[in-house]
Parts: structure tokens; C-alpha cells; sequence
């Protein structure tokens, strides 16, 4: 039987951190093989291009969120709630965020 590889895996999450830490533009091939601790011919193995990569990181992200923010904003829940709960959300995410990077991310900050 042959090895298993969480390659993948380590690439999807190490380009969604660069995307969060830096910018699309300035994320190399390289820097996301390093970060993921894979060899380049691993990544060409998966994934055609940067594009590509993170066009499949991004969905997974987003599938992974998903429900926990479908729940957050239902219909069911009292738009006040929903608008507290968001903030919630926020500031748990900046806070793991800060502890993870050493500061708060912004989506609009460029490297």
C-alpha cells in the first residue's frame, strides 16, 4: 500500500495564511511550498497554478465556515442577536489571529 500524503492539505492551509498575512499578488509558488514544507513538485501535482490553489483553499475555507455562519444568521435568530453574534465572531477570529501572526489582519492590507 502507498504512502499517504497530506500534501495537499499543508498547501491549502499554508496559501490561506499568506493570503490572510500578506496578499494574493505577492504570494510566490515558493513561499507557499515553504510554508507548507513541500516540495514544488508536490504542489504541480495538485494544482496547476497559484489560481488554482487558491481558488480551492478559498471554497474549502469558505465550506468549512459555512454553517457556523448560516447559523449565526438565521432567520430564526433576532437580527440584534445576529449583529452581536457577528461581532463575536469578529473579534474571536482577530484575537486567534493576533495571537497567530502578532498583530490584527486586515483584508485590504497588501505586503
Amino acid at each position: 500500500m502507498g504512502r499517504v500524503s497530506d500534501a495537499k492539505e499543508k498547501l491549502m492551509e499554508a496559501v490561506i495564511e499568506l493570503l490572510w498575512t500578506g496578499s494574493y499578488g505577492a504570494t510566490t509558488i515558493d513561499q507557499i511550498c515553504e510554508k507548507a514544507r513541500v516540495k514544488k513538485g508536490s504542489f504541480y501535482y495538485f494544482f496547476d497554478s497559484k489560481s488554482d490553489l487558491a481558488t480551492e483553499a478559498l471554497e474549502a475555507s469558505w465550506q468549512e465556515k459555512k454553517p457556523d455562519l448560516d447559523a449565526m444568521f438565521s432567520a430564526t435568530i433576532p437580527p440584534l442577536e445576529r449583529l452581536r453574534r457577528h461581532c463575536e465572531f469578529s473579534y474571536n477570529f482577530q484575537a486567534e489571529m493576533s495571537k497567530k501572526c502578532g498583530r490584527v489582519l486586515s483584508r485590504g492590507r497588501s505586503a
